[in-house]
């Protein structure tokens, strides 16, 4: 079992839990998988950040572009200030908006 598979198992009710799950899952290619750990995430904390980053990263890669900046934007105004996933999704969101 990995660690996120851990994580869920120990913390069902956990959206962090499931972000892992699904972010260990997109790293591995396992994008419909993935994106049911995350859409699981979500519906446990609608308010987390990463896995709308994460989210978006999936629709990102499918071609989803509006869905995918409409995810980047919404992970970067729930990101509180002095974390990472806030900056990150502000450069996805930047780059799909000057590219597209």
């Amino acid at each position: 079992m990995t660690l996120s598979q851990e994580a869920v198992s120990s913390f069902p009710s956990e959206a962090m839990s499931h972000n892992l799950l699904g972010w260990s899952q997109l790293e591995s290619g396992d994008l419909t998988t993935a994106t049911a750990s995350l859409d699981e995430a979500i519906s446990l904390n609608p308010y987390l950040a990463a896995a709308h980053y994460n989210k978006g990263r999936i629709q990102e890669t499918n071609g989803a572009i509006d869905d995918a900046k409409n995810s980047y934007k919404l992970a970067h105004e729930l990101a509180s200030p002095d974390d990472d996933i806030g900056r990150m999704a502000a450069e996805k969101y930047n780059v799909l908006t000057t590219t597209q």
